[in-house]
């Protein structure tokens, strides 16, 4: 039975959040998540500018498609929790291309070493070239590398051991956010937390047209509005867990990609 129609995958989102909210990080991770002062720093576009990048990278391209995003409930899922801490089924798990996802990761530290840390609209760009310009495609395996190389917590779906030096890297391969509101300096979280939302985005775009599916797609935006808001009381304070929210990315991510799929439909 297929991941798509396995009735277990209708738990990976609860099971995702408890345990987004109980499991701590591992102690190795803890250790290699630290403050860190780029040796080359760059930052993305400001938030007005951004969409237009996007739109005038893709604009300018030639056989570009928008793919098929996963359905909302499933980019949900893949959002709440790293998916070798809760280990429940995930239908993105069956979208991913590991050579391709490998070649992503490499050239985004091989371009970063030769110009500094790479915006994320350049790391679009990359990951167009590799995935045939199929934007649902790139936007999922921008979400999908670019955390498992920030926290290395996603070896089940991209089969590459992160070590804490390879954390350390990728913290200065990817450009920051000069108007994040997280307390440390963390690039390489912003960014896959800009992607996991991006691809909440291209989802809700895709999969929101009948009446049902605009119903559970205005659910969509209250939860990406909320994601932040919601980790710091459920993980932060009621568990006292370690880590911090990324706000300002998420929504960011989310109303970009929901931008983006809009735009190009």
């Amino acid at each position: 039975m297929s991941v798509e129609s396995s009735p277990a995958r209708f738990i990976t989102l609860p099971v995702a959040i408890y345990t987004g909210m109980n499991r701590e990080y591992p102690e190795r991770l803890k250790e290699a998540i630290v403050p860190i002062e780029q040796e080359t720093p760059r930052y993305n576009p400001d938030p007005d500018i951004l969409l237009d990048e996007f739109v005038r990278q893709l604009s300018t391209r030639s056989g570009v498609s928008l793919g098929e995003p996963p359905r909302k409930a499933d980019s949900l899922a893949f959002n709440a929790n790293f998916s070798d801490m809760h280990g429940s089924p995930l239908t993105i798990e069956t979208r991913i291309n590991q050579m391709g996802a490998n070649d992503l990761a490499k050239e985004i530290i091989t371009n970063a070493q030769h110009q500094g840390p790479l915006t994320v609209q350049e790391q679009l760009s990359s990951a167009m070239d590799i995935f045939d310009n199929n934007l649902a495609d790139a936007g999922i395996h921008l979400g999908v590398v670019t955390r498992h190389m920030a926290r290395g917590q996603d070896k089940r779906l991209f089969q590459r051991i992160v070590t804490p030096q390879d954390i350390a890297t990728w913290q200065q391969s990817v450009a920051g956010f000069a108007y994040s509101d997280t307390s440390l300096d963390d690039p390489a979280g912003d960014t896959y937390h800009f992607w996991e939302a991006y691809i909440m985005g291209l989802s809700r775009g895709a999969h929101s047209v009948h009446t049902y599916g605009k119903l559970t797609g205005y659910v969509n935006d209250v939860l990406a509005d909320n994601v932040a808001r919601a980790t710091d009381i459920l993980r932060y304070k009621l568990r006292g867990r370690t880590g911090y929210s990324h706000g300002t990315i998420d929504i960011l991510g989310y109303h970009l990609g929901r931008a983006t799929w809009e735009i190009f439909n």
